[in-house]
């Protein structure tokens, strides 16, 4: 087998030229004569196909050195001359200015596909249109030649070739070259061909290796490779085939080892060395196999032995990479395995070979890892391979750095994964590779991307690192991972960061290709440096869409490179809204779940995003633009996408931010009908007049809007505003308003007043203006909160029902907006009315404008009441105590808002709008205020219609239907809340009748609204008795009617009334026996307290009569005759006594204590003994004044009340005479004794209640013992009443507290109180001083046994009269009847025997 041998690498391939043949240049092709002009056959290279792009001179390494790349994606420099391109057939011309910025327009014309802070990502236009389209199923692969700014991309029958990138300097964008394929595949599913470009002078040629037969084809230019003539292109290229292949051996990559040479990878692990010239220089392909020097020297065996050993085929290689030329004709290469197997090659330009050194460094890589944090410390087993990796530059120089590539010690990126299962964690390791022994330096975990590695995937991992060393590109079919290498400073500071393990994480981000589309990546490469931008450039081709370009942007000045910023959810949210959007954009924002942000993090960006939307602060969109509508809509559109993103990927976001991005949202659709409505007006209005927007946003105060440079770049302040103060759209609505009175006041000052057509012309804009922000708001907030994830939230019309409690303030409804609106309406309404009638008259404004304003009320009176209930709504939701005050007062406005603005709607001819209105917020005392007073004004029209006007009356009739039928409808749909409205207002407007007459339709509403209000008492027992024949419920409204009715006369008929309806029910059976005897009693009672206060007007009536007919008047004469001496000094007193006349002289009717107090405060003086009927009064005023307490207020109800009210009567009744004078008792005999104490009104009242009985309601009632300021009193019947001292009676009402604990005195304030006990004092002195002086204590039994005694006496005088009137009447009759019979008995002797004839009565009949 002579694949073993030496010789069996030697080329089996030679040039199918004859090498005796003058070899013609392409110049001398391109420009040599033709004979026949039409058989010339042409290539398709143009004059600037290979024209290489534009590099700086010094790209950063050592001057007079050229940048050549390394396959792995680094730069290495070598010394040579640059390729000499003036052999190419191209005819230069001097680029004019116009071609200079049309090539530089076309340079520039990339697709952007994202950007942020760090990084750009682009699309190169360049790509051949067939590999951008994705509807082909043929797959390519590419290689990428940064140096030449050329891609070549491969499949199965063909190459294409075209210059990806451009330069200004480039004449044009040429066409890509298709370069069918020498040997193509046999077949789709084989691996695709293998091509890369080879630099040589005077352009680049190009080399296809195919992987399963190991056929080579190499051009040495790529003009002889396109040649359209297919001999031509055969006869041009060298040929040659990889002897030695085994059976199924694949060739998997080309590794560019210049000088003339390449390293091929096969899918068994072995490596060769392809060489591309002879020893004369010369195109010739040889391949030679990598074997150890002990392969070598040992012959067939040794070499068969290497083959079959770990040194061999037998290994699976992670990569291959060559390193710099560190002598001529000398490269170094190093192979890696996925087992951390490093082996270090020496490779010569002629094919010769040796191995320096083999490593293992894969326990150097796990340790590196371990001490770094092992995700995988748990104990689980663990995968470990090495991917990739490249060379780092060493930052030595001179003869160390000389010293250092002849020991051949390299400094490697190595990339690592680890897995177990699905799960993987990759790493980039700082290597120093050494012979004598390997280290790893830094260990940079990758943590955004741990996507577990596709078994099917035909591409493998690559690792690129550009010449800056800052970043890192690690490759993968999906994704690309952006790392930095930056280290970390050793400060004081970074190790205290380090220490306390809040060292932030140095910058990394993935960029990761749509997983929905058949994208996938199938080559890159590191651009060149450019020292202008300083920008990290990497080249990626993938299938199906083209090449694009990825440019890390440098970091600031002011920075390092580790400060360079980190990816944030905002910027991960602006990729996703303004680049995902994109049509046919390959990339995915998605996101990644190995990067997560806190919900706190991701709702601050959200809003940080959204309000960079509404200020046009955001760099990603255009800061100016022709069209302020177009430029609405992107906006729009953006915060559309924003929610969208969020919806997919944050679905936990709050609830306060879901309402922060909605009301932004919102504010911009407000602002687009806004500029909507402006641009509309702009067409109907005269130049010279104002634009009402514009001022408004000129007045706006300059610390709420962004500052405008008038004398910079933007003169129009409208335009600015739109642009970048949309987010406070809540200052045009009240501004709205407030600019007419600063154009109004602006007139008055300048003497030129306004017109009025020009002033109803700005009304109406600023309510069109309004209404433009408001109801559009409004109306998207309903329209989009389920977009918002508020689909939950109660919202009518845009506003939110409940559930404030976390929010902010809502913009639609701040105090100046709610009020702004409210005064536009009026402004609009009064304007109408003031000049409605005098429309179209000259200096009067048009009737067209006056009409759409009235149109326009309603619309503002809804949205009006929309900020009214949002901001009641907000308010009820806060604790604070100053908000909950505002709410109570701002309930109160609202409701009279809200009524006085639904009916102003029918001073401007609007009355059904105002009638829909009302419906909707259910405001019934304004819908039924308007139906009343327009059905009511609809009759007055009908009345005055004349004959001739039939066809008025019968509109007016049906209208006045119409508003029937409502009526009947509102009964049915809203029952009693309709009818407590409905009824209150007919009888507001005396309509009485009316509403016995609904009884008819709607007798349940009707008899329900009656019963349920008693001031409706007097019509609700005429209904009762008309309409339910329920005599029970009306003699009980009957009752109620007179609780609240203050003429004595009506409240004593309407008692009577009621009685009678009782007893009407009693007779009927619709009350029981006993529940009927006790309604009667009450009523009785009243009725008694009511004829008390008949009698106290009867006993005024005879001393009224002679006073003038003035109830003051009356008062005051009979103040000065009854109230004079015993409320002298008490002025509480003497003020209720006062306030008592003054109701009894007016018929009004008093309470029960009112007239207690007028029966017991009344002068004992001035009654006339001599007058029989005013000495009744006086003799029976106290026990009339204890029969009502005890009657007609509620006892056990209410004790404390009554017992105080009757302790201060009977303290009184024993005040009124003096007991010091009836105390003195020398000189008097008992008769005048008698006679003295019977005159008082303490036994006058004694006498009369015992006279009456024992009733235990008219005197201490119980046997409970009450204490009272200290004094137990024990209570007892009328024939106890001895028991109980006057001195028990000490204090009663004297003081705060004791006046307190009584209910009367519930609404009292204190001061008057106060004022009260003082003069309840006065009278509790005067009896302590009867109890001191008088003795009243000792006189109190003897006064009780007096009166029991007057009453046996008075009982026993009437029983003898009785007796001696029975007696006299008897003894009468008894004579009478002997009398008669003496008279008989004479006649009958007068008449001698005469017969007397008797009728049948027995009666005697008279002769004529």
């Amino acid at each position: 087998m002579t694949m073993f041998s030496h010789d069996a690498g030697v080329p089996a391939s030679t040039s199918l030229r004859n090498p005796r043949r003058r070899q013609r240049t392409i110049s001398d092709e391109s420009l040599a004569p033709r004979q026949n002009p039409k058989r010339q056959r042409r290539s398709g290279l143009t004059s600037e196909t290979f024209k290489p792009p534009y590099v700086e001179p010094n790209n950063g390494y050592a001057i007079g050195e050229r940048a050549v790349p390394i396959a792995n994606g680094h730069w290495r420099s070598e010394r040579s001359t640059p390729p000499n391109n003036s052999g190419l057939a191209i005819r230069n011309r001097r680029l004019s200015k116009s071609d200079h910025d049309r090539r530089e327009f076309r340079s520039n014309s990339n697709v952007l596909l994202t950007k942020n802070e760090n990084y750009v990502v682009t699309r190169l236009t360049t790509t051949p249109i067939q590999l951008q389209e994705n509807q082909s199923t043929e797959t390519w692969q590419s290689e990428l030649a940064a140096w030449a700014g050329i891609a070549v991309a491969t499949t199965q029958t063909q190459a294409i070739v075209w210059r990806y990138k451009h330069d200004i300097n480039d004449a044009k964008i040429t066409k890509p070259l298709i370069i069918p394929l020498l040997h193509p595949s046999s077949g789709i599913g084989q691996p695709l061909p293998l091509g890369i470009l080879v630099p040589t002078s005077p352009e680049p040629g190009l080399l296809i290796v195919m992987p399963v037969s190991g056929k080579v084809t190499y051009w040495e230019t790529l003009s002889g490779a396109a040649s359209v003539d297919s001999s031509r292109r055969k006869q041009l290229a060298t040929e040659g085939t990889v002897q030695g292949l085994l059976s199924g051996e694949i060739i998997v990559k080309i590794t560019e080892a210049e000088p003339h040479g390449f390293l091929l990878t096969f899918g068994t692990g072995r490596v060769a060395h392809m060489i591309l010239t002879d020893a004369q220089g010369k195109p010739a392909i040889s391949v030679q196999f990598l074997r150890s020097n002990a392969a070598h020297a040992g012959g067939f065996l040794s070499g068969l032995k290497w083959a079959f050993s770990s040194a061999g085929w037998r290994r699976d290689v992670a990569a291959v990479h060559a390193g710099e030329s560190w002598q001529r004709g000398q490269r170094q290469c190093i192979i890696a395995t996925t087992r951390g197997l490093f082996q270090v090659w020496s490779l010569n330009w002629n094919g010769a070979h040796s191995m320096l050194y083999e490593v293992d460094v894969k326990y150097e890589l796990l340790d590196s890892v371990s001490k770094n944090g092992d995700p995988f410390s748990n104990g689980d087993e663990k995968v470990f391979q090495v991917l990739d990796f490249i060379f780092l530059p060493n930052k030595v120089m001179g003869d160390e750095k000389a010293l250092i590539k002849t020991k051949a010690e390299f400094k490697l990126l190595v990339l690592v994964a680890f897995s177990v299962m699905d799960t993987f964690w990759y790493y980039l390791l700082t290597l120093d590779l050494r012979e004598a022994g390997s280290e790893v330096e830094v260990v940079h975990p990758i943590s955004c991307y741990r996507s577990p590695l596709s078994t099917e995937s035909h591409f493998k991992p690559q690792l690129i690192v550009p010449e800056s060393s800052q970043i890192a590109f690690v490759i993968f079919e999906k994704s690309v991972v952006l790392v930095s290498l930056a280290e970390v400073k050793d400060t004081p500071d970074s190790q205290l960061q380090l220490e306390a393990q809040t060292l932030p994480e140095p910058f990394q981000d993935s960029i990761d290709i749509r997983r929905d589309k058949p994208y996938r990546i199938v080559g890159c490469n590191a651009d060149l440096y450019d020292k202008a931008t300083k920008e990290s450039c990497c080249t990626v081709s993938v299938q199906g869409y083209g090449v694009i370009k990825i440019s890390v942007l440098p970091v600031k000045e002011s920075l390092s490179a580790f400060d360079r910023p980190r990816i944030t959810a905002r910027t991960k949210i602006e990729q996703a809204i303004f680049f995902g959007t994109l049509p046919q954009n390959l990339l995915d924002f998605s996101g990644r779940s190995e990067v997560q942000f806190d919900i706190e993090d991701v709702e601050d960006a959200a809003l940080e995003v959204s309000h960079s939307i509404m200020s046009s602060s955001s760099s990603y969109l255009p800061q100016i633009g022709p069209s302020i509508e177009q430029w609405l809509q992107l906006r729009a559109s953006a915060l559309a996408e924003l929610m969208k993103y969020l919806r997919q990927h944050y679905d936990n976001l709050g609830r306060v931010t879901r309402w922060q991005l909605l009301w932004n949202a919102e504010k911009l659709a407000a602002a687009k009908a806004l500029w909507a409505r402006h641009s509309a007006t702009l067409q109907h209005k005269a130049r010279n007049q104002i634009n009402l927007l514009a001022y408004i946003v000129d007045c706006i105060h300059e610390d709420i809007k962004t500052q405008n440079d008038i004398d910079g770049q933007e003169p129009d302040g409208l335009r600015h505003w739109m642009v970048h103060d949309t987010w406070r759209m809540e200052f045009v609505v009240p501004w709205a308003n407030k600019v007419l009175g600063v154009l109004e006041s602006e007139s008055q000052e300048d003497n030129e007043p306004i017109a009025l057509a020009e002033h109803a012309r700005r009304i109406s804009e600023a309510s069109g203006l309004q209404l433009a922000v408001l109801e559009t708001a409004f109306e998207f907030r309903e329209a989009n909160a389920a977009f918002y994830g508020l689909g939950d939230e109660r919202i009518v019309d845009g506003v939110l029902q409940d559930d404030y409690a976390d929010l902010p303030d809502p913009w639609t409804s701040g105090e100046i907006m709610y009020a702004g609106v409210e005064k536009q309406i009026d402004a609009a309404r009064e304007f109408v009315i003031d000049y409605g009638e005098n429309a179209d008259g000259e200096g009067f404004p048009s009737m067209e404008v006056l009409e759409k304003m009235a149109a326009d009320n309603p619309r503002q009176v809804e949205i009006c009441f929309r900020t009214y209930k949002e901001r009641l709504r907000f308010l009820k939701s806060r604790d604070d105590p100053e908000l909950k005050k505002e709410r109570l007062e701002l309930k109160k406005q609202f409701v009279q808002v809200r009524k006085s603005l639904l009916i102003g709607l029918v001073e401007v001819n609007q009355a059904e709008a105002g009638l829909e209105i009302a419906e909707k917020h259910s405001d019934m005392a304004a819908l039924a205020e308007i139906v009343v007073d327009e059905m009511e004004a609809i009759q007055e029209n009908i009345n005055r219609c004349e004959t001739h006007q039939s066809d008025l009356e019968a509109k007016m009739h049906l209208k006045f239907t119409f508003y029937k039928e409502c009526i009947d409808r509102y009964f049915v749909e809203r029952g009693s809340t309709w009818a407590n409205a409905f009824f209150p207002r007919l009888i507001e407007q005396k309509k009485n009748g009316p509403i016995l007459d609904y009884a008819q339709k709607h007798q349940h509403q009707v008899t329900a609204f009656l019963r349920s209000h008693v001031e409706y008492a007097k019509l609700s027992w005429i209904n009762e008795i008309l309409s339910e024949n329920d005599y029970a419920t009306a003699g009980h409204q009957l009752s109620l009617a007179q609780k609240t009715e203050g003429d004595l006369w009506t409240k004593k008929t309407q008692l009577s009334m009621s009685k009678l309806a009782v007893m009407a029910a009693k007779s009927k059976k619709q009350v029981t026996e006993d529940d009927g005897e006790n309604q009667i009693r009450t009523i009785d009672c009243q009725l008694q307290g009511l004829q008390a206060q008949e009698s106290l007007l009867d006993f005024l009536d005879p001393f009224l009569r002679g006073i003038i007919n003035d109830p003051a008047d009356k008062t005051q004469a009979i103040m000065r005759k009854y109230g004079t001496r015993f409320v002298k000094h008490k002025p509480a007193l003497r003020q209720l006594m006062e306030s008592g006349f003054a109701k009894v002289v007016v018929g009004e009717v008093l309470g029960i204590e009112e007239l207690i107090d007028i029966l017991t405060l009344m002068d004992e003086d001035a009654f006339n003994p001599m007058d029989p009927f005013e000495e009744e009064f006086r003799a029976e005023r106290f026990f009339l004044a204890l029969k009502l307490l005890h009657s007609c207020l509620p006892g056990p109800t209410d004790r404390s009340r009554i017992e105080l009210q009757e302790m201060i009567i009977w303290r009184r009744c024993m005040i009124q005479n003096d007991w010091e004078a009836i105390n003195h008792t020398e000189l008097k005999q008992d008769t005048e004794i008698e006679l003295e104490t019977g005159g008082t009104s303490l036994f006058k009242t004694l006498k009369q209640g015992l006279k009456e009985g024992s009733c235990s309601h008219f005197s201490f009632t119980t046997d409970s013992t009450v204490s009272t300021h200290g004094t137990n009193i024990t209570k007892g019947l009328w024939e106890n009443v001895s028991q109980i001292p006057p001195s028990a009676l000490l204090h009663a009402g004297t003081s705060l507290s004791s006046l307190r604990s009584s209910s009367r005195y519930d609404d009292t304030p204190d001061n008057y109180l106060t004022l009260l006990a003082h003069d309840l004092q006065i009278e509790d002195e005067a009896l302590e001083q009867c109890l001191n002086k008088g003795r009243l204590e000792l006189w109190w039994q003897g006064m009780v046994e007096a009166a029991k005694q007057s009453i046996k006496t008075d009982a026993e005088q009437a029983g003898e009269q009785r007796s001696r009137r029975l007696s006299f009447e008897t003894k009468f009759k008894e004579r009478m009847d002997r009398e008669d019979e003496e008279s008989l008995g004479r006649l009958e002797v007068e008449n001698g025997n005469a017969t007397t004839e008797t009728d049948p009565q027995g009666d005697v009949v008279m002769g004529m």
